[in-house]
């Protein structure tokens, strides 16, 4: 009786297992059948519908596993993205196994016992101190925190300067939104850029202060919260009155004592919709001056952008700005900015020159395939276009 405890007790413990109990996870099982799971997204704090999840399978080494999504369409053009090292490096499925916008099949390997799916690529705190390990020596960088999320985590400051007394500043931020994985990628490559060796990232961290905050919302990331439409709002939402947020709280106290007499952008980095193929900005919502600042610094990185896989376009940049403000209105990419009447979409980033929300696709931009290394080149060129802007600014 004992060795057929035992056996059973083996064969458990090699049965198929599906979960969530991990940092950024995020599924619901409703039931599983032979290889056949339905599953869907947990929406928990969610208004309506979004699309994010994440789950990793055990002990399905040799088989083929068919995944359904029940409550609505969360599979991405390229299918989902997926991990068998533990989540460190991702991929998209494609044609490794078969996918529709609500289901996808996978041939686990013979020594594949644990692998991670998810709606996008994922990027948690792990992530995160991984990548900013190399540079916590670097003399122009100074790493703290600003205050503890509701879930009592520590959230993150970055400041990146080579001198106490600069002529401009730049605020950027990531994950207002807890899903917006992509955005690490190109928040990643920014800050490699701006601490790399060239005459260009020299210049300016002698001449402007970059204070960064890669995780506005940090109990939404590791929670594997969709933080989109957050109920009562998002933390993207949370700048007009009083924040209900201890981190966007914190960022306005931040902004508060910086310096009030140097100018300077607001890149907010974000995700579109899942299925979004346009990489595109809100910075032609808004009139005067600031309008005038976003066009100058986009039109550097369009020129900068050719040389490389993702493309920066303005016209896709006036094309969603103009659908927004009037349907009617034909674009036009020089000139009549003044025609597009509309609110800022930022409404907490004070004295600064512009906001610039990024819009970048989470899968595909056009027709190139989007991965952690194309996304760090774009963040990269995002700087190189800082260094055109502000070394010839007055």
């Amino acid at each position: 009786m004992l060795n057929l405890g035992l056996s059973l007790l083996a064969q458990e413990r090699k049965s198929v297992k599906i979960d969530a109990d991990f940092a950024g996870g995020n599924i619901v099982v409703e039931s599983q059948d032979a290889g056949f799971f339905r599953i869907h997204q947990d929406l928990r704090d969610t208004k309506g519908d979004w699309f994010y999840w994440c789950f990793r399978v055990r002990h399905a080494e040799t088989k083929t596993l068919k995944f359904d999504f029940t409550k609505s369409n969360c599979v991405g053009p390229l299918g989902p993205a997926y991990s068998i090292d533990g989540g460190k490096t991702w991929a998209w499925l494609k044609s490794k196994g078969g996918f529709t916008n609500k289901s996808f099949s996978y041939k686990f390997g013979d020594n594949e016992g644990e692998v991670y799916f998810s709606s996008t690529m994922r990027y948690v705190q792990a992530d995160w101190d991984f990548f900013i390990e190399k540079y916590k020596n670097n003399p122009a960088v100074k790493l703290d925190h600003i205050t503890k999320s509701k879930g009592g985590r520590y959230v993150e400051r970055l400041e990146v300067s080579a001198q106490k007394n600069v002529k401009f500043r730049c605020l950027i931020t990531a994950r207002h939104h807890a899903c917006e994985s992509m955005a690490s990628f190109v928040l990643e490559g920014i800050i490699a850029g701006l601490l790399d060796e060239s005459a260009e990232s020299e210049w300016l961290r002698r001449n402007v202060k970059f204070l960064i905050f890669p995780f506005v919302d940090k109990d939404g990331v590791e929670n594997g919260d969709q933080g989109k439409n957050r109920i009562p709002h998002d933390h993207d939402a949370d700048y007009k009155n009083q924040s209900i947020y201890p981190e966007t709280r914190a960022i306005r106290d931040c902004l508060a004592i910086w310096e009030k007499d140097s100018a300077g952008f607001a890149l907010d980095l974000h995700n579109p919709t899942l299925k979004r193929k346009d990489l595109y900005t809100h910075a032609f919502r808004t009139l005067g001056e600031a309008t005038k600042e976003s066009y100058k610094l986009l039109k550097h990185l369009e020129n900068i952008s050719q040389a490389s896989e993702i493309k920066f376009k303005l016209q896709d940049s006036f094309n969603f700005a103009l659908r927004i403000v009037d349907s009617s209105l034909k674009p036009k990419v020089e000139g009549n900015i003044k025609m597009l009447e509309s609110l800022d979409i930022s409404n907490a980033k004070p004295d600064l020159a512009s906001s610039i929300g990024f819009e970048i696709p989470y899968c595909m931009a056009d027709n190139i395939e989007l991965s952690s290394v194309n996304l760090r080149i774009f963040g990269r060129n995002i700087v190189k276009a800082l260094y055109k802007y502000y070394s010839s600014a007055k």
